[in-house]
């Protein structure tokens, strides 16, 4: 049964970071979209405006277990 257990700690953890992964790539497409916007005039006071560069972030969240 302890087999088992570790097993699914494991897939946990390759699970977490998988979402990880995902969540960066969708905070990414939308700067994307967000700087785009602003590129092309569309959403006033969003990031780009007023020659200033979008700055990028990439967090990783500590596994757990």
């Amino acid at each position: 049964m302890a087999d088992v257990i570790a097993l699914a700690k494991e897939r946990r953890a390759r699970l977490a970071a998988e979402v990880s992964k995902l969540d960066d790539f969708i905070e990414m497409a939308e700067l994307l979209v967000k700087y785009s916007a602003s590129k092309a005039g569309a959403a006033p006071g969003t990031i780009g405006e007023a020659g200033e560069k979008p700055r990028l972030t990439m967090v990783r969240p500590v596994p757990q277990g």
